[in-house]
């Protein structure tokens, strides 16, 4: 596992108008905030010993890519978690836009495996897209 490299992707906002109501309105993030998370293995290895290149068959890059994917399922649990735990609040008789940042969270190292009786070595990048709550502006309610 390595440490991510994260880099801000895009912004969305959320209008939430509570305009001429006395209750408080709570709403958590919906579908379209999902964490996703993608994994790319690449197409050839190194072999360990001999320095050879060699391709990786397709079927095999497909279970490092799930064997990689679990090595972080902790990490991608964590971020559904935070994910979860966003919510956003307009008081009574408040008109808010809330800014909700799309981060990129970039995990890259290789993985080691073994073909036709070879240790071999592959470069692999993990990438987690997790939205944060980036703040919010008061409309402000008229009239």
């Amino acid at each position: 596992m390595a440490h991510p490299v994260q880099r801000n992707l895009d912004t969305a906002e959320i209008h939430m108008k509570n305009c001429g109501v006395w209750t408080e309105w709570r709403q958590s993030l919906g579908p379209e905030f999902e964490v996703q998370q993608s994994v790319s293995i690449e197409a050839q290895a190194t072999a360990t010993e001999s320095g050879a290149v060699a391709e990786i068959p397709e079927e095999l890059r497909a279970k490092l890519a799930m064997e990689v994917e679990l090595a972080y399922q902790q990490t991608f649990e964590a971020a559904r978690s935070e994910q979860n735990q966003i919510e956003l609040v307009a008081g009574p008789n408040t008109d808010y836009v809330y800014v909700i940042l799309w981060v990129e969270k970039k995990f890259a190292s290789t993985v080691s495996f073994s073909m036709n009786g070879i240790a071999y070595t592959a470069p692999y990048t993990y990438t987690l897209c997790v939205p944060t709550q980036a703040g919010f502006r008061e409309l402000g309610c008229s009239g």
